[in-house]
């Protein structure tokens, strides 16, 4: 009789683990990408890519992890961000041991920015809190703004490595080699605000979705820069960004609702604290 086992995934088994993924998680996701998303690692210390639940030798269940440093107000904190949890059907009575295998880990703040609504109810259910699903949507227009003098708007990787500086540079550096990514640094001087975005359709139009906002004061200081850039360089007419990414409503702005439960959990950290960064939504395309 086979013993069913949860052990960490090391590198050995990300083949079988990427494989797995790919035939009973996401098809759509080539296997190379799920096993180089497991390198998109942010931590000096990694203790493991995730778990994994065995029957004998046979790979039945898998939840991945990735592992993150974040200067986050001033301070290192350290991160644990799961996700894509998949368990065969004749083992879901065993799949809660990989969730708890994660969350036994101490020292880490927890996030999960992509579950399904069953898996979001079970992380509930384990304290998890729900992030806002209030989104803002920005209208993008031409600015005479863009012509002013001292105004910046780089859109050149090498160009931002030299105008960057601190906690806003190891963001950059971080996530550069992530090909789906953009970026886009704008503002005035030394008021200069780092954005990472992806590209999409909303309601037939060009959009950006905005996954990270260095500053948000610069942000909307300086967003006529933005919208400027947008709407004449790139041809994009929209954007949508996280409200808790922002200070405040901004004027001319529309409110929507993200259907697409956002969890973390912490003693400390507060939802405006949590960013998308150093996470699934970075290490794999998924929009």
């Amino acid at each position: 009789m086979n013993t069913i086992t949860v052990s960490p995934i090391a590198e050995i088994d990300l083949k079988d683990v990427s494989q797995f993924l790919h035939t009973n998680l996401n098809s759509k996701i080539p296997v190379k990408a799920w096993r180089d998303s497991f390198h998109s690692q942010w931590s000096q210390s990694v203790p493991n890519f995730g778990f994994q639940l065995k029957n004998g030798g046979d790979l039945v269940g898998v939840i991945c992890a990735i592992y993150s440093d974040q200067i986050i107000d001033g301070k290192i904190e350290f991160l644990c961000n799961p996700h894509s949890w998949c368990v065969l059907k004749d083992y879901r009575k065993q799949s809660i041991n990989l969730v708890l295998a994660v969350l036994q880990q101490k020292g880490y703040h927890f996030t999960m920015f992509t579950p399904n609504p069953d898996v979001a109810t079970v992380f509930r259910y384990l304290k998890f809190k729900d992030l806002s699903n209030i989104q803002t949507l920005y209208l993008h227009h031409p600015s005479v703004t863009r012509w002013l003098p001292k105004s910046i708007i780089i859109s050149d990787l090498e160009k931002m490595k030299n105008i960057l500086h601190g906690n806003d540079l190891k963001v950059f550096n971080d996530h550069s080699h992530l090909g789906w990514l953009k970026h886009i640094v704008f503002g005035h001087k030394d008021e200069l605000c780092h954005v990472i975005y992806k590209t999409s359709i909303f309601k037939k139009l060009s959009c950006a979705n905005i996954l990270y906002i260095s500053n948000a004061h610069f942000f909307e200081k300086y967003h006529s820069l933005l919208s400027h850039y947008f709407f004449i360089s790139e041809h994009i007419f929209l954007s949508i960004v996280d409200a808790r990414f922002l200070d405040s409503k901004p004027k001319t702005t529309f409110t929507l609702i993200n259907n697409q439960p956002k969890l973390f959990l912490s003693e400390s950290l507060d939802d405006k604290e949590i960013k998308n960064v150093y996470s699934e939504l970075m290490a794999l395309d998924l929009m």
